[in-house]
């Protein structure tokens, strides 16, 4: 029988290719984005059902929730991998961004979870090593990932308590080159391929990680920063 998964955001960057990689394990996936994934290879695209859906209209994300579960009742997997990040201080587009990457998720999540905390489906929120730290040009972006980190293990916690066994799985990834606006130049900070990343996350989620952290370098520099007084971050970021 084949595994069922569900990605949200999944035209594009880090959705787009986890979505191929669990093509190519035979998965039927369930993409719900709000363009949808060019696939032209015919024995993929069979198994690949698309679904338009915004994250700021949950109303018609759930209509197609209780489709998908209507079809299948038992899901694999689902990725919470959609996410916007906003350059600036507007204040509408860091609602967006905090609608968007975490409270969605909170709505969605109460549609699912009476349907599916009796299986082993596994949740899997893709959150950001940035969750830890501040970062320029990154506020509603960063605080919206540390929510949504605390809130993933926090569920998890809950749902122990109550005598279920969650598979929750937190993914904390460093830089990904999924198109969002980044300005760091420099090679250390460099990005890793959404190919590359897709990969290590599905390998560890088969292992049956639960809290997944790539790569090792930014896992550390991300340690140190979270750590760092204030003034030395500034002066290194040469903001006065």
């Amino acid at each position: 029988m084949k595994k069922i998964a569900i990605i949200f955001g999944a035209s594009k960057g880090l959705g787009k290719q986890i979505t191929f990689q669990l093509l190519k394990k035979n998965y039927f996936v369930h993409s719900i984005s709000r363009t949808n994934l060019v696939i032209k290879d015919k024995f993929y695209s069979k198994n690949l059902f698309q679904h338009e859906g915004n994250l700021l209209n949950i109303q018609k994300v759930k209509i197609v929730l209780s489709l998908i579960f209507d079809k299948h009742r038992e899901i694999d997997s689902v990725f919470f991998n959609a996410g916007v990040k906003s350059i600036g201080f507007d204040l509408s587009k860091t609602i967006d961004t905090f609608d968007i990457n975490f409270i969605s998720y909170i709505k969605i999540l109460d549609y699912i979870l009476p349907m599916i905390k009796f299986n082993e489906t596994k949740l899997i929120f893709i959150s950001s090593l940035g969750d830890q730290h501040p970062m320029l040009h990154s506020n509603g972006y960063n605080a919206s990932k540390a929510a949504l980190s605390n809130y993933a293990k926090s569920l998890r916690l809950d749902l122990i308590k109550e005598g279920f066994n969650p598979k929750i799985i937190l993914v904390r990834p460093g830089l990904i080159d999924t198109g969002m606006p980044m300005n760091s130049k420099s090679k250390f900070f460099s990005k890793m391929s959404a190919e590359h990343s897709a990969q290590i996350i599905l390998k560890k989620v088969e292992k049956g990680h639960l809290n997944i952290t790539f790569p090792f370098h930014f896992r550390i520099i991300s340690w140190f920063v979270a750590r760092m007084p204030e003034f030395i971050l500034i002066k290194l970021l040469k903001i006065s």
